[in-house]
């Protein structure tokens, strides 16, 4: 469970391990991929710019490093590549240039997986980082969530989210990737009547929280539904339509499994 940058045909290839995905950014280096499935969630390049014929040989490889294991996939903007991984009992989030794979900075804390933590699938992390107007949010296995200033990797602000909101932990490790509303980043947490929590991009205080529904894997969508802007999440035994503006819910439809794990996105087809 490595991660493993490879650079090939001048375009970076980003492999996302849960899923073993391979997405190719443009080869000019100002690429915007900057969350879990890229622009709109989609998981879609407009104009990637690949060759329909590559050699016989392959790609040619322009640069390659390892890191450590994790399952969080790599996100780009500009000229640098921005994931995690975990080292002994660290997480450690990296920010390289997407030329030459060099490490530009690195910021590492102690994590601990909580008690009842099952590692027959790894310590993670397993969600993927958020860029976002200069900064970056993360969010490691045990659920600290960190915003850092992308150019550095200076610390700005942290929360605890199980801990500090009283959320339901998941036997595998926070799994949901923060995303970002105006001027919010959003998570799921679990919590009694704020089982949804947006913050303030900048100084990190509540902006609003709301529900008791239970977290789960899944990572949670903007979508356009009917004209209006909805937070669709798959939660531990219902998808739910939330206003992202206020953490209101608007709809919420039962979605049961044997083990209560969610774990895909949900997708919009035609309204």
């Amino acid at each position: 469970m490595n991660h493993r940058l490879d650079y090939c045909l001048d375009h970076p290839i980003v492999p996302v391990l849960i899923a073993t995905i391979v997405c190719l950014l443009c080869a000019d280096l100002r690429a915007q991929w900057t969350q879990f499935g890229g622009p709109n969630q989609s998981f879609r390049v407009d104009d990637p710019g690949v060759a329909r014929e590559w050699p016989s040989e392959g790609p040619r490889r322009v640069w390659s490093r390892k890191l450590g294991p994790g399952f969080s996939s790599i996100i780009a903007e500009g000229d640098r590549l921005y994931t995690m991984y975990r080292t002994g009992n660290q997480e450690v989030v990296i920010s390289l240039d997407a030329g030459t794979g060099e490490t530009r900075w690195e910021y590492r804390y102690e994590s601990t997986p909580v008690e009842g933590h099952l590692s027959e699938y790894g310590d993670g992390p397993n969600a993927t980082p958020l860029f976002s107007e200069g900064r970056l949010y993360t969010i490691g296995v045990a659920s600290v969530m960190h915003c850092l200033e992308a150019e550095t990797g200076k610390k700005l602000w942290s929360h605890n989210l199980w801990r500090d909101f009283g959320g339901n932990t998941i036997v595998f490790g926070y799994s949901s990737s923060p995303i970002e509303y105006k001027n919010t980043v959003i998570v799921l947490v679990g919590g009694k009547e704020q089982s949804i929590v947006a913050f303030d991009k900048t100084d990190g205080r509540v902006v609003w929280k709301n529900l008791s529904f239970k977290n789960t894997f899944s990572t949670p969508r903007i979508m356009k539904i009917c004209g209006e802007d909805q937070l669709v999440a798959f939660m531990e035994t219902e998808v739910v339509g939330v206003d992202p503006g206020t953490g209101e819910l608007i709809w919420q439809y039962p979605s049961v499994n044997e083990w209560k794990q969610n774990i895909t996105m949900p997708v919009l087809f035609d309204d």
